[in-house]
């Protein structure tokens, strides 16, 4: 049987990545951060592989001019999900470059006006124990919307990459993600990396069975776990 390299976790963070916690503000170069980008209304503004590919090539045009390191992404149609090491300068000084041609460019095709993206993106910092357990969950947000029964049967996300299988497209930096998660850049990293994502989709199925899982005797988490079963909700009605 396949042998899978689990990192470790606190329970707090295991509870954390189960349900998006609060938005932790910092300035802290070296910081791996979760951000999520929501269209207005919800609408699908990534429907096709164009829209996509316009996306990666404007966020890596603004990520070229910054020092924040992009270590994964998942497109889905109505939202954005990146996950990024800071740098010396702020979200928005990337953020406002790539959102604001895309969004342009998004209404000269389509013949319209007015706003694209829905107020500034959701932004929290984590913890190092947790940077594997948000990655597994970016690259398995396709599974979870049940696009695919696996990660890396779509490009919708950087998984494909970080298995050598496309090349790395927005400055996207497998290396840095690999090591961060406690895997070697080689064929059997890459490897055990993919069963890392595989396990979190086949062993946590749902949002809300994650949150009992990992629910312990502790009033501060328990209390995020409630937290999270609310947005949890909310997300299990933006995506049916």
């Amino acid at each position: 049987s396949t042998q899978i390299h689990i990192p470790r976790a606190t329970p707090e963070a295991r509870v954390r990545y189960a349900g998006m916690p609060r938005i932790l503000r910092t300035r802290v170069t070296g910081v791996v951060h979760h951000v999520i980008s929501r269209f207005v209304d919800r609408s699908w503004q990534l429907a096709g592989d164009e829209e996509r590919d316009g996306y990666l090539h404007r966020l890596g045009h603004a990520l070229a001019r910054s020092d924040w390191t992009l270590l994964g992404y998942g497109l889905m149609s109505s939202h954005v999900h990146l996950v990024l090491e800071s740098g010396s300068g702020s979200l928005e000084s990337w953020t406002k470059s790539a959102h604001s041609r895309m969004a342009r460019w998004l209404n000269h095709r389509h013949g319209r006006l007015g706003p694209v993206f829905a107020d500034r993106p959701f932004a929290e910092a984590l913890a190092p124990d947790r940077v594997p357990y948000v990655l597994a969950y970016v690259h398995n947000n396709p599974v979870r919307a049940r696009r695919v029964e696996w990660a890396g049967a779509t490009s919708w996300t950087s998984h494909r990459a970080y298995l050598g299988l496309d090349p790395s497209r927005a400055r996207l930096c497998v290396q840095r993600g690999l090591a961060l998660c406690g895997y070697a850049d080689d064929a059997e990293g890459r490897s055990r990396f993919d069963d890392w994502v595989r396990a979190c989709a086949e062993e946590q199925p749902e949002r809300g069975n994650r949150i009992a899982l990992y629910c312990y005797d502790s009033n501060a988490i328990i209390s995020d776990a409630l937290e999270a079963l609310a947005q949890a909700r909310r997300y299990g009605e933006e995506i049916n």
